[in-house]
């Protein structure tokens, strides 16, 4: 289902890899973060950052490497404020 390429499961698999999803409204997202209402890619991907153990954080935090964005979920990124502030720095 997910392709997801060497080189990235290599580089969520060094120490202290830390990521965000973000995945409303799309991909079978009904309003809470519990696994059970996310869809099939979102679990997925969880499956394989937790097989890399990588931490799961919040967007928002300045420790984020990496920010997951579900193609269906584009649509509302720009409601990501925090992130173009962080890139302003």
């Amino acid at each position: 289902m997910l392709q997801f390429p060497d080189w990235l499961h290599q580089y969520m698999s060094q120490p202290d890899r830390k990521y965000a999803l973000w995945f409303e409204p799309s991909d079978g997202f009904i309003g809470n973060d519990s696994s059970q209402f996310k869809g099939s890619e979102t679990r997925a991907l969880e499956t394989i950052l937790k097989v890399c153990k990588a931490q799961k954080v919040s967007p928002k935090e300045d420790s984020v490497r990496a920010i997951f964005v579900h193609v269906g979920a584009l649509v509302a990124f720009q409601n990501f404020t925090s992130l173009a502030k962080r890139r302003k720095k």
